[in-house]
């Protein structure tokens, strides 16, 4: 589980941070068979942030008890809505 704003608290877009993230995520990957993150800021604050880029990559969830829960479940293998595409 990733816990961490993906930049939605500054707000704006980082391509840097975004190329950062991707090979990072694509390295974890390779060690790990499900990934979750969990985001802090709410879901409101995420458009047109890095963050939106990075839940096409990965499951990402706003810190909840339903998000903390469907981070859960994807650490175990169970669906999710995640409609992201794959590294």
């Amino acid at each position: 589980m990733i816990f961490s704003d993906a930049g939605a608290a500054r707000g704006g877009y980082s391509k840097e941070r975004y190329e950062l993230t991707q090979k990072f995520l694509a390295q974890l990957k390779q060690r790990v068979r499900y990934i979750a993150w969990l985001n802090p800021m709410p879901r409101s604050r995420w458009a047109n942030t890095t963050a939106a880029h990075i839940t096409h990559l990965v499951p990402m969830f706003e810190l909840s008890h339903r998000g903390f829960q469907d981070a859960i479940g994807v650490l175990r293998g169970r669906p999710t809505n995640f409609e992201g595409r794959r590294l």
